[in-house]
């Protein structure tokens, strides 16, 4: 097993990372540049926007191209994107250069990983996609508390830079070297074998599968919990440091709640594989409710703590589970073209993102928390549409 993932670990480390810990960057940006955080935050949006509109085009460019060759372009676009950033001097320059990141990260590691996992893995899928991508945590762990050094003592120029120049210089090279679209291409098969002729070809095809009430629950479930996980990455440290955090204390917090995000993709993969989706669901839901409430009762540090280690859990499910279900409801055939398009779900939830918690943060703190509460609604609504999504399961 490891040496499958050697191919497929290392293309994600310093990918999302910068996204992850893209609180830490809002209040010295909007602070020097004089617009207010929603404004900022709108770039979001456009990077989420455009990463919508690109997904679903990179399952078909994964069949026509070398894999690693589209996935080095994606880490290019995202590295000059961030460069772009340190220079960029209005809320325009961050928009526009927000279109050239959407399309680098779609391309490079929002449908990347799934794909491979599953070209990859017959078995322990869940375990292996939580390997897979557990290393956009351990990155985010590193750089959050890099990056607030960087900003308090070199600017938030030099922080956007050094992370652009990182990704072209390391991250480019580790693509190019590693990753491989499947197992023939080191003469190798998928762990747990190889279906009739080498190709997994059961389940149902995309424009089946579009057509059933499995994914329209299945998509709303994306939503939901893409619009509670990414509100509170893109919200996290205004919230704490609102209520008292200092920016030291606030990129400590946010440094351990990426490195036990890690740990959730880990074990989220590993419960899919051990106890079953219907029980895993329920965990999800625990972990998500418990990370909010311990995040409105954070003025006390240790329930700020305790949200660090609940978030890892939560966080996991809008990267992790999307995939196991598509596999599950549907069958792994025509998977890249399937999972192309259920990623545009993905993107959509932390597109609309800024525009839903904007409605509550101009309000200050008492906003947050209202924002906080809905979450617990969304994170409620996202356990029943994904348990009726399987309850639903097509045949085939």
């Amino acid at each position: 097993m490891e040496d499958r993932l050697c191919c497929l670990y290392h293309h994600d480390d310093h990918l999302p990372t910068v996204v992850n810990s893209i609180s830490v960057f809002t209040n010295p940006v909007t602070g020097e540049l004089g617009f207010s955080p929603p404004s900022f935050l709108i770039y979001f949006t456009i990077m989420s926007f455009s990463s919508v509109l690109s997904a679903s085009f990179v399952g078909v460019m994964f069949r026509k191209y070398k894999a690693s060759y589209v996935m080095a372009l994606g880490v290019g676009l995202v590295a000059l994107s961030l460069i772009g950033f340190s220079q960029a001097k209005s809320l325009m320059h961050f928009y526009l250069l927000a279109i050239l990141q959407g399309i680098g990260l779609s391309t490079s590691c929002i449908v990347p990983p799934s794909v491979l996992i599953t070209n990859w893995f017959t078995e322990k899928r869940g375990t292996a996609l939580g390997l897979a991508l557990a290393g956009a945590g351990i990155g985010g762990a590193l750089f959050s508390p890099t990056a607030t050094w960087l900003i308090l003592d070199y600017g938030w120029r030099t922080a956007y830079l050094a992370a652009g120049l990182l990704m072209l210089l390391l991250t480019i090279p580790i693509v190019l070297l590693l990753v491989r679209f499947q197992p023939a291409d080191m003469g190798q098969e998928p762990l747990g074998g190889v279906a009739t002729s080498g190709q997994e070809v059961f389940g149902l095809s995309h424009e089946k599968m579009i057509k059933t009430p499995s994914f329209i629950l299945m998509a709303l479930s994306i939503l939901f919990a893409g619009l509670m996980i990414n509100g509170l990455l893109i919200n996290f440290a205004p919230y704490i440091q609102m209520i008292g955090y200092s920016a030291q204390r606030d990129s400590f917090i946010l440094s351990f709640s990426l490195f036990f995000m890690t740990v959730g993709k880990v074990l989220l993969g590993r419960l899919f594989d051990r106890i079953g989706p219907q029980q895993t669901f329920i965990a999800i839901l625990a972990s998500s409710l418990l990370c909010l409430v311990s995040l409105i009762l954070a003025k006390n540090f240790a329930f700020g703590l305790l949200y660090t280690v609940a978030f890892g859990l939560a966080s996991a499910n809008i990267l992790i589970t999307p995939a196991i279900l598509t596999t599950l409801l549907f069958g792994p055939k025509e998977f890249s073209k399937k999972y192309g398009f259920v990623a545009t779900f993905v993107a959509l939830s932390a597109a609309l993102v800024s525009l839903y918690t904007g409605y509550f943060t101009k309000s200050g703190e008492s906003g947050y928390r209202l924002m906080l509460y809905s979450f617990i609604l969304l994170s409620i609504l996202n356990y029943v549409s994904m348990y009726l999504s399987l309850k639903l399961k097509p045949k085939f």
